[in-house]
């Protein structure tokens, strides 16, 4: 967990930069990464451009994020295949795109999740937010990234949604992968999410009763959810649950060794 706030579109404010270039001595090693994933039965990819996490802060209540372009190629190639890069060659070794992740509240009180496709290439078949990363524009937005990561894998449109605020920066400390963390207030249950499924990128729905107990019994039982989801959880569970829960949580997590 990196930071926790309660960000709207102005308290979330970036500076654009060029493009990252990983050290040229690991492209063979990225090359032969990305041949691999691409000869797995039924994954298909795609080295799409993607926006980098340069660099972050937050001060005076505003969240500043740097962000560069990179490519998914590089991403597989680096956070993916050779996460330990980082402690070998540094930061800059890694592609490390900015991804966004909703926390979707339902009008029935869930917390709503998507269950990873056997065809992706990462953490296939694992409670995963529905999100993605973010499309290198002039003039970035990640709130409209977030929301039209929603509308292609949900079909939500604006009208469907009451509210959304960005309330964490959290890492994949796996992968040193980040993501920003949204709270998406959705005027749908969970039975009308699941007939919007787009079963492409997710097989089915998973999710959380919306309060501290259902949010405790979630994250004490093992499950095949990403280290995403469970940060997730605890993000949105400070803002549904309340600060003392999520102390709570965090003591609670520190003793069993899980790393925030």
């Amino acid at each position: 967990m990196l930071a926790e706030g309660r960000w709207g579109p102005e308290a979330v404010r970036i500076e654009r930069r060029g493009r990252h270039q990983l050290p040229a001595e690991l492209q063979p090693d990225i090359e032969r990464a990305w041949q691999a994933a691409c000869a797995r039965p039924g994954v298909h990819l795609f080295d799409g451009a993607m926006l980098r996490l340069d660099a972050w802060r937050v001060a005076d209540g505003v969240l500043h994020l740097a962000l560069g372009e990179t490519g998914y190629k590089d991403f597989l190639g680096s956070n993916a295949a050779h996460p330990e890069w980082f402690d070998r060659h540094g930061a800059n070794a890694l592609a490390t795109p900015l991804g966004t992740s909703a926390a979707l509240l339902t009008r029935d009180r869930r917390l709503v999740f998507g269950v990873r496709s056997p065809a992706v290439a990462l953490y296939p078949g694992h409670a995963h937010p529905f999100g993605g990363t973010m499309d290198p524009v002039p003039r970035p937005d990640v709130f409209h990234e977030v929301l039209r990561e929603l509308e292609e894998e949900v079909a939500l449109a604006p009208a469907d949604l009451a509210a959304t605020e960005a309330v964490a920066l959290i890492e994949d400390c796996a992968l040193h992968q980040v993501e920003l963390v949204f709270l998406v207030r959705c005027r749908l249950d969970q039975a009308a999410l699941a007939a919007r499924l787009d079963r492409a990128e997710h097989t089915a729905l998973w999710s959380v009763a919306a309060d501290g107990e259902g949010l405790d019994r979630t994250l004490d039982d093992p499950q095949a959810m990403t280290a995403v989801t469970r940060a997730t959880l605890v993000a949105a569970g400070r803002v549904l649950a309340g600060d003392a829960w999520a102390e709570r949580r965090l003591a609670a997590d520190l003793a069993r060794g899980v790393r925030r």
